[in-house]
């Protein structure tokens, strides 16, 4: 009986084990016919574990659809004003704050001179700049050629130039990637 009985308690295990969302795979038996209930179980308990895993980066596949630029990996126009509005709504923790605008000069005519790989390479270039002051700033793509960043605890006088001569850099260091033709815009405005 104990034969038997550890190997059903296993299986029992298992079963709990998937309802709870682990996947655990049990030692198979001696006795036959209880070889084949756990060689299903174990095959059962994979297959439900490869279509979660499947579901899951499918989940995260339109959470950034939803929420990001698809070139840049940014928060798109949306979800920026979202998370800005959220900022803004919070006066406490963000007292002395800018907004920096970052617009690509004649994106048309980059992507019709350059070509679209290299200019997809300086706008990727200019997202990884911008990327670089996040938490707690927020950055987004508003559209194909504006950027926008929104910084705490900083003043656009000072933020804006910093962001100018840093993206000048970055674009500077693609420059056997990126035409020297790529300009960018740099505003900003500082709330209280």
């Amino acid at each position: 009986v104990r034969r038997i009985r550890r190997p059903l308690d296993a299986t029992v295990e298992q079963a709990h084990a998937l309802v709870e969302g682990r996947y655990v795979q049990v030692e198979e038996p001696r006795v036959p016919e209880l070889r084949r209930v756990a060689q299903a179980m174990n095959g059962m308990v994979e297959r439900v574990r490869r279509l979660f895993e499947a579901q899951a980066a499918q989940v995260e596949q339109l959470r950034r659809a939803a929420h990001e630029d698809a070139l840049t990996g940014l928060a798109h126009r949306g979800h920026f004003l979202h998370r800005l509005a959220a900022i803004l709504g919070d006066e406490s923790e963000h007292a002395n704050a800018c907004l920096l605008l970052v617009r690509t000069a004649d994106l048309a005519g980059l992507n019709r001179d350059l070509g679209r790989e290299p200019t997809d390479r300086a706008l990727r270039t200019i997202a990884d700049v911008l990327r670089e002051h996040e938490e707690p700033a927020v950055a987004g793509r508003l559209n194909g050629a504006d950027f926008a960043l929104a910084l705490a605890g900083a003043s656009a006088a000072q933020a804006a130039p910093m962001l100018a001569e840093r993206l000048r850099a970055a674009l500077t260091e693609d420059a056997a990637a990126v035409s020297p033709r790529v300009m960018v815009h740099v505003g900003g405005v500082d709330w209280v």
